[in-house]
């Protein structure tokens, strides 16, 4: 009888990354993986606790089915915490477990064809943000063994992959526990695989030097990058405890919005941080109204204990929501700006689905769509024009193709 398991994976991309890891390992030992919950046999809940909301979402999974006497696994940061425990039908199992307990015998880990796929190099911060429980679950920061990764990325290759993003929990310290930094490594990645595109997850602020910024000017680095800013207040900055101040954060943005002339740079914000007067919050909405923002990811500021900051008093709900309104209407209009800009230019971008119409990523990030065509592959690399934007999307057609 066929033995289906599914996983359920909450939070980061480190999360979604070792989610399909294990997804890889457990096909290639003969388990069939659902999409439904309902007709798996084994539950895989890859848990998230950076945020109250992705520490219930985990645990009214695990709950959900073990009750329904499924066998659940849980992994990922969930069970880290000190103050939660295996239920019935449920084990706690960390990720590189799953390579002790589930053996691969004469088969292939990559059988699975992706275009785009998440490649984590290192885990773990050493920065200590009063909010932050992300330490305390995910450890020190450690990089993975760069011959490793490198094997990973060429069976991807092998298999079909088109393009890599680079992600961790602070990638940008890679190089502390190895002796290679980032920006070789990139670089070495790119010479090994020339035709393999590479994108950067993200980046803090004091890790942008020159190296860096180069990578994207000579086109070794898509023209995308996620640098988290926080907070627009140097004020809230400090009581966040974060490593950068706001005069450091510009110069990191500048220097890489200027690198590259599509450059799209993202960021994430928290709303409501218990420190962040009136004033505090519209020193943020004034910074992301002056930059060049292609996106922007809104979170709630969370209560998160073992955390310095879970001592300190929580503003008002309906303060915080509000202010959350204003800024996500203004950042929406900076993701529409953002595309508009390229209105009748050119850009290269990777085919990712074509059936009903062609779905693909740009070079920048950009989601596109355009109607569908025989004549086209998806994991395809293709040069597109952008006509207009509709719903955060660049309405596209595509010129031509790298087979033509």
């Amino acid at each position: 009888m066929e033995r289906k398991f599914t996983i359920i994976t909450f939070g980061c991309r480190l999360n979604q990354y070792q989610s399909e890891k294990i997804r890889e390992r457990l096909s290639a030992c003969n388990l069939s993986f659902t999409e439904n919950p309902e007709e798996a046999e084994l539950i895989i809940v890859n848990g998230c606790v950076v945020t109250h909301r992705g520490e219930r979402d985990t645990r009214k999974a695990i709950n959900k089915y073990s009750k329904k006497g499924k066998k659940v696994i849980a992994t990922g940061c969930y069970i880290k915490l000190p103050y939660v425990h295996p239920a019935n039908n449920v084990i706690f199992k960390e990720f590189h477990e799953f390579s002790r307990d589930y053996v691969v015998k004469n088969t292939s880990l990559f059988q699975q064809k992706r275009h785009r796929t998440l490649v984590g190099i290192q885990e773990g911060c050493d920065f200590r943000c009063s909010y932050c429980i992300v330490p305390f679950t995910r450890g020190k920061a450690r990089d993975r063994d760069p011959e490793e990764i490198m094997k990973e990325i060429k069976e991807y290759v092998k298999s079909g992959t088109r393009e890599i993003v680079l992600t961790g929990t602070d990638i940008g310290s890679f190089g502390k526990t190895s002796t290679i930094k980032l920006h070789s490594f990139i670089r070495d990645i790119k010479e090994k695989f020339p035709k393999l595109l590479i994108r950067l997850s993200s980046i803090l602020p004091p890790h942008v030097n020159k190296e860096i910024v180069s990578l994207f000017r000579e086109n070794i680095l898509m023209p995308h990058v996620h640098l988290p800013l926080q907070s627009g207040s140097d004020k809230v900055l400090r009581s966040m405890r974060r490593p950068y101040k706001l005069k450091t954060y510009l110069k990191a943005f500048w220097e890489l919005y200027q690198s590259h002339p599509d450059m799209a740079i993202g960021t994430d914000i928290i709303v409501g941080f218990p420190t962040e007067s009136e004033t505090d919050f519209k020193e943020t909405l004034k910074i992301v109204e002056e930059l060049p923002f292609a996106y922007a990811h809104i979170f709630l500021y969370s209560k998160r204990p073992l955390t310095e900051a879970f001592r300190f008093k929580e503003l008002p709900y309906n303060v915080i929501k509000e202010r959350e309104r204003k800024l996500i209407e203004l950042i929406n209009s900076k993701r529409k700006e953002f595309i508009r800009k390229f209105i009748g230019k050119s850009l290269t971008g990777i085919v990712e689905y074509n059936r009903e119409v062609i779905k693909g990523t740009a070079a920048n990030y950009i989601k596109f769509v355009s109607p569908a065509s025989k004549n086209i592959k998806e994991g395809e690399i293709v040069k597109i024009m952008i006509k207009g934007e509709k719903d955060y999307k660049a309405d596209a057609i595509i010129l031509n193709t790298e087979s033509q």
